[in-house]
């Protein structure tokens, strides 16, 4: 009886993940083209994600971590359209061709491209990548946030942000955004 509980606990870990990987694989827009993989897949984007911050710098030097939040995401056949509920703000990000450069600023000790493209399992410039800008008032002050985010699957969005105001010093976050 003691051998068969491993084994049990074996094969349902199995039957439970192998569909779960199946459907990641399905999802995944790497090496696949973006616009057709939006074309499949981009109603699934629609609706509210968990916004989470995994890094947080003001002027290079490490702050807190803001509270995970909620944010809108829908496709509007052009863009995703970001809707952060902080700030009451809807910013549009444009699919884009560019190739991302994704590595920290000196002496910030976050992920660089290459942990950032075994995390997601795919090379960032093989994913369908967005960029925008927009900008929003805090503290009777203007605020610019240039975003640029890269599609991992129809449940896992990650962005980088860059906060700009003659009044602050620069803040760059990252965040994962999961459905």
């Amino acid at each position: 009886m003691r051998r068969s509980i491993p084994c049990l606990a074996f094969c349902l870990a199995v039957s439970v993940a192998v569909p779960a990987f199946a459907q990641s694989e399905e999802t995944s827009p790497c090496g696949v083209d973006p616009a057709d993989w939006l074309a499949t897949h981009a109603e699934a984007l629609d609706g509210f994600w968990l916004d989470e911050t995994v890094l947080s710098t003001m002027d290079g030097m490490p702050m807190p971590l803001p509270a995970p939040e909620a944010a809108g995401i829908e496709w509007t056949g052009t863009a995703l359209r970001l809707s952060v509920t902080e700030y009451d703000q809807t910013y549009d990000l444009a699919l884009t061709e560019r190739d991302f450069a994704l590595d920290p600023l000196d002496g910030v000790d976050a992920l660089d491209q290459d942990a950032i493209e075994v995390l997601l399992g795919c090379p960032v410039n093989d994913l369908p990548r967005f960029v925008g800008e927009g900008t929003h008032m805090r503290d009777g002050h203007t605020i610019t946030r240039r975003l640029a985010a890269v599609l991992a699957s129809t449940t896992e969005i990650h962005i980088w942000s860059v906060y700009t105001s003659p009044s602050f010093p620069t803040i760059v976050q990252q965040s994962v955004l999961n459905q």
